[in-house]
């Protein structure tokens, strides 16, 4: 899943997405329809709960234009197949983080 956030860096007047921040998420398959269906739930480090439903859904690349953040989170396994679209994300001062979603392998 990759979640962008484009706008100027100040919240919007109107509450759009998330922390009044227009998000665009860009999944796949039922992921996809769950969140245009549902929003996406946010869970705080104490347990508290928000359901972000003004939110942009989509699995085109192109349609979104240039973000300010762009957040890649999914396998490793699964960079291969995105990383020819991602750059369709990035403006002249967009911020790419990255997070690996794979478990951990812990020894003992």
């Amino acid at each position: 899943m990759q979640l962008s956030a484009r706008g100027d860096r100040r919240p919007r007047r109107r509450q759009a997405g998330i922390g009044g921040y227009e998000v665009t998420f860009i999944v796949r398959g039922a992921n996809l329809d769950a969140i245009r269906k549902n929003g996406i739930t946010l869970i705080a480090m104490n347990g508290e709960q928000h359901v972000a439903r003004d939110v942009v859904a989509t699995d085109r690349y192109d349609q979104v234009g240039a973000q300010d953040i762009v957040v890649l989170a999914m396998k490793a396994h699964q960079v291969e197949a995105v990383a020819a679209d991602v750059p369709k994300l990035f403006g002249p001062e967009t911020v790419v983080v990255t997070c690996k979603t794979d478990p951990v392998l812990v020894l003992p």
